[in-house]
This record gives C-alpha cells, structure tokens and sequence, in this order.
C-alpha cells in the first residue's frame, strides 16, 4: 500500500511538473531574426552604447522587440512572448524608437545631445524596420 502511495505521489509531481513546464513555454506566434545597426550621421554612435532598440509591431502596438546598442551601432533584437524572451520579432512592419543608456546620468546626458530627440519616439522617429528583414537592417539617426 505504501508503494502505491508514493508512487501516485511520484506520478502526481511529474504530471504537475509537465504542466507547470508547458504553461511557461514561449509558445506564440513565429519570431524572426532581426538584427542590424544604427548610424549616427556626423556623429559618434558608441555614445548610445548599453541604450536600446525598440520596435513596436504597426497595429498591435503593445508587441515589441528590442535590443541593445553595441558601441558600434550594433543591435540583435529579441521579444517578450508568453513571459520569456525569445530571439527575435513577430513578423511585420515595425515602428522603431532609440531609449537611450540610463545606467549612468553623465552617459545618458552625453547620449541625449548626441542624437535628435525625434528619434526617442515611435511618433516622431520615422524610423521602421521589417520582420523578417529583407536585408541588413540599418538605420539612420541625426544629430540635434
């Protein structure tokens, strides 16, 4: 009798643990790589360093991809899906916006006079990229 008790404990506990591990899969819709650089014309873009990338899906504006700026401009996008992050971005076209590094108040002042504040908003940057890529992804940022 003891045997059967532990082992529909031992079943109950595996059974939870598959349940548990399906609810927090990724799961959702495909990603794509997404992957590029930015461009500061007349300017030092390694001054957005540790600042992000985002981009909002047009038409499901809560979806975002975002991704860290490298020193040289360098971004990899990755998504927020079913609360895990996943490499890449739903496919379509997105809005993109620079956030600039907040890590350090002297290298987010330094970024925030390094670029035009339109860039800062997906309503003003102009900026848009598509997922998947139809190439290299590079955008172009101008100083103020």
């Amino acid at each position: 009798m003891e045997f059967a008790v532990k082992t529909i404990k031992r079943l109950l506990l595996q059974a939870g643990a598959a349940l548990l591990a399906l609810g927090c899969s990724a799961g959702g819709p495909a990603t794509h790589a997404v992957s590029g650089k930015l461009v500061l014309e007349g300017g030092d873009i390694s001054l957005l360093a540790g600042g992000s990338l985002e981009g909002s899906l047009e038409g499901e504006p809560s979806v975002r991809a975002s991704g860290e700026i490298k020193p040289d401009g360098s971004f990899t996008l990755e998504t927020l899906q079913n609360g895990a992050i996943v490499k890449g971005a739903r496919g379509g076209t997105f809005k993109a916006r620079v956030i600039l590094p907040d890590d350090d108040p002297k290298a987010k002042r330094a970024a925030a006079l390094a670029v035009n504040r339109k860039f800062l908003s997906f309503d003003s940057s102009g900026l848009s990229f598509k997922s998947p890529p139809e190439g290299p992804v590079t955008l172009r940022l101008a100083k103020p």
